[in-house]
């Protein structure tokens, strides 16, 4: 069990009086943004205090964008501001804060945004389990596998279209040549193994009709087949060998990336656009709304169904 966290002001403060506080945001100051870090300094303290802040306060910094009931034209909205960004500071940075708990949404949003990358818990939770089913596994059942995990990290997988392609192809009734995809795909059905599905997962990362949005998820699996492809050890192992290996290295983080307020804390960007500041039963906390605000340099844009945070 956990040690238990310590009360900053109960026991931090009282340990260890306050001898001052910088009064400086030299991160916005040297941005050329010292209106967004006084109005951020401004807008700290009035979430400590329990306060709520107006979007509207710092309008040539901070963006609100409202959200409807239309959940769809919502999205649309979020890539449309996103790709704004990107069109007029393509040089500049950009963290995407997306729902804490729902990971999918998250993943869905970076599918859509073409350029997004995922940031990926440490613990690769999901990549662990789709490497443990593949773990053992040759010919067909290891290409489903193989197509169930890209169908997590990258975009227009098709799989039972690629599937029928195979049966056709394999029969010799199909009317078009096969693509460097189905010819993989097939390698790897006819009993093939590790080194057949590296290469199936790399061709189809090669299609320019496909686009991988969880980068490190993709890569670690490369690796992680790698490895057991050499015989010294099993793929479930290789896979856990490389998840502590990151760990303890840290994460790179693309200029465009979508994550929660956990895992993109500490990080810094331009640009911040944060997708969903008061959803219904998971709005964020003064803290996790804070963080969110506080990642963005230059910008801030928001969507909420409120210009006042917290409601």
């Amino acid at each position: 069990m956990a040690d238990p966290l310590a009360n900053w002001h109960s026991e931090v403060v009282a340990a260890f009086p306050e001898i001052g506080r910088l009064t400086t945001p030299w991160r916005w100051s040297n941005a050329g943004a010292d209106d967004l870090g006084q109005w951020l300094l401004g807008a700290r303290e009035a979430l400590s205090k329990g306060l709520s802040i107006d979007l509207r306060s710092c309008p040539n910094r901070i963006f609100w964008h409202p959200i409807g009931a239309d959940t769809n034209a919502t999205i649309t909205e979020q890539v449309r501001v996103q790709f704004d960004i990107s069109r007029n500071s393509p040089n500049e940075s950009i963290l995407i804060v997306g729902d804490p708990i729902r990971a999918g949404s998250r993943h869905d949003y970076a599918s859509r945004a073409a350029g997004v990358s995922v940031v990926e818990p440490v613990d690769f939770r999901d990549i662990v389990n789709a490497a443990e089913n593949m773990d053992g596994l040759g010919g067909n059942a290891l290409l489903q596998a193989c197509i169930a995990f890209l169908i997590q990290v990258m975009t227009n997988v098709y799989g039972d279209r690629l599937q029928q392609r195979i049966q056709s192809i394999q029969a010799d009734r199909n009317r078009t040549p096969p693509t460097p995809q189905e010819l993989a795909a097939i390698a790897l059905f006819n009993q093939g193994g590790y080194p057949q599905a590296i290469e199936f997962l790399k061709s189809m990362a090669a299609d320019r009709e496909r686009r991988i949005y969880r980068h490190s998820a993709f890569n670690i699996m490369i690796e992680a087949l790698t490895i057991a492809s050499g015989g010294s050890t099993d793929l479930r192992s290789a896979i856990a060998l490389l998840r502590e290996r990151n760990r303890q290295a840290g994460r790179i983080v693309p200029s465009k990336a979508v994550g929660s307020t956990l895992l993109l804390k500490g990080l810094e960007a331009q640009h911040v656009v944060i997708l969903d500041a008061d959803q219904p039963g998971s709005a964020m906390s003064r803290q996790h709304l804070y963080v969110a605000l506080t990642r963005g340099a230059r910008s801030i844009h928001i969507f909420s169904r409120r210009p006042t945070l917290p409601g």
